[in-house]
């Protein structure tokens, strides 16, 4: 086996493992978002899942647009804490 061989097969095994850590970190952030209340889950479902502008977003969930921003920001750094804590 040549060297290039070698640093193909080794980057191809480090690119599977980046992908399973990936995997990991993005399901341990979805039962995070699962685990949040329901007020919490259903403003960052509309934020990041279905595209709405923040303005439309407030706008659609009936509160005012520096409420909507200061929830989901909260909300994102307690899922962040949480997979850190991890």
């Amino acid at each position: 086996m040549g060297e290039e061989q070698l640093n193909s097969q080794a980057s191809e095994a480090q690119a599977a493992d980046e992908r399973i850590i990936a995997n990991e970190q993005e399901h341990r952030a979805w039962v995070a978002v699962g685990n949040l209340d329901t007020e919490s889950e259903a403003e960052l479902k509309t934020i990041f899942l279905l595209g709405q502008t923040y303005p439309e977003a407030a706008s659609q969930l009936d509160l005012p647009l520096a409420t909507l921003k200061s929830r989901v920001r909260r909300t994102v750094l307690k899922i962040r804490g949480k997979l850190a804590d991890d």
